[in-house]
């Protein structure tokens, strides 16, 4: 009996060695690293040796199918000037990239699209320099003009608001003068100051003037210009230079019955016709001023007794302050502004012709390094 078990152990033995052989010179061939005999997944659970062959499905690091997920490994963003092309990409994930310019504006987000990145994306503009350690302006100097005493603008120059100046008060910097937003109303103004006008008021005509306050709310009159007054906007009034609030026109030619001229004789001539100058509607160049000469010195297509800037071709016939002399003609006067003294605001407060040309001796700071400190 006990010679039996000798011979069967081995037996087993040399088995064993066999395999640890043939394993040994396939790895040898392959360059791996031969197993482990006193590991006990290096047989199967009979003590007979693996086929090294053949996968394992019940370990998860075998080459066969497997329950266990494995995810793909966490790969570092590329930087924001490397090519991205055939690189795979998850909805809504964005990356950093950049233009061929100098400053801020070289920055952009490529965004990604059914698996792949886009191009590059959401360019920065130039913008006004800031003391901020930054090329704002993407002239590709940083913080230029900047460093010494002068003026520094704060605060934003859109809508209501407008620009302020950076002060010195108490060796602390402030900003000063400059003009905040407010909640939004419906005025035909940008209140709070977002680059958009009566946002969340109806506005049928899309001039972005809310309709509630809109003095031609079916005709598009963004400048909403009321020479007259009565609350009716020139776009949409048939007397724009008379007031006529009521807008009663009984002959229904157009013209309120407030400037419509007296019309004698047959009331279809006087139609076609109603300054009575001769020359129909449709071929007047004035059609509510007796012109029957037609002139029109400037060949703009207004003849020269209506026209609000007879000598200059204007046929917009444009007058922001309502004056009767038209913006082509107009001299353009500079008023000053609050007491007439120049502050720091990008204005011309004192009407010399330069701006912010604020006396040096007032208590500036300086920019340094990117940021404003009191001297």
């Amino acid at each position: 009996m006990r010679g039996h078990l000798s011979l069967a152990l081995l037996s087993c033995a040399i088995a064993i060695a066999g395999c640890l052989q043939s394993m040994g010179d396939r790895a040898r061939d392959t360059g791996a690293s031969p197993p482990d005999a006193s590991r006990p997944d290096s047989s199967t659970p009979d003590g007979s040796c693996a086929d090294a062959s053949r996968p394992d499905a019940s370990r998860p690091d075998a080459s066969g199918p497997s329950d266990v997920a494995i995810e793909p490994p966490d790969l570092a963003a590329p930087e924001a000037g490397a090519d991205v092309s055939g690189l795979p990409c998850r909805p809504g994930e964005e990356l950093s990239c950049l233009f061929p310019a100098p400053g801020e504006c070289s920055r952009g987000v490529r965004e990604c699209h059914s698996g792949a990145w886009s191009g590059c994306l959401r360019q920065v503009f130039p913008a006004r320099e800031m003391c901020n350690g930054l090329d704002d302006d993407c002239d590709g100097r940083t913080d230029e003009e900047m460093h010494g005493l002068g003026c520094v603008l704060c605060g934003i120059d859109r809508g209501d608001c407008r620009y302020g100046g950076f002060y010195c008060r108490d060796g602390q910097v402030v900003c000063e003068d400059a003009i905040g937003g407010h909640e939004e109303e419906c005025n035909g103004r940008d209140d709070d100051c977002d680059g958009e006008r009566d946002e969340g008021w109806p506005d049928a005509d899309g001039d972005r003037v809310g309709d509630p306050c809109d003095n031609c709310p079916e005709i598009d009159n963004g400048d909403q210009s009321d020479c007259d007054g009565d609350g009716v906007g020139n776009a949409c009034d048939n007397c724009p230079f008379l007031s006529n609030p009521g807008q009663a026109d009984p002959d229904g030619d157009g013209l309120g019955e407030a400037c419509d001229p007296d019309c004698e004789g047959d009331p279809v001539e006087c139609a076609e016709d109603p300054d009575e100058d001769g020359v129909l509607l449709g071929d007047d160049n004035c059609p509510r001023d007796f012109n029957p000469g037609q002139e029109d010195a400037d060949w703009d297509g207004v003849g020269d007794v209506c026209d609000s800037c007879p000598v200059d071709p204007n046929p917009d016939q444009t007058d922001t302050d309502c004056d009767g002399i038209g913006d082509a003609c107009a001299k353009q006067w500079c008023v000053p502004r609050g007491t007439g003294t120049e502050i720091c605001n990008g204005m011309d407060d004192d009407c010399n012709g330069m701006v912010d040309d604020v006396p040096v001796e007032l208590p500036f700071p300086v920019c340094e390094v990117g940021r404003l400190v009191c001297p």
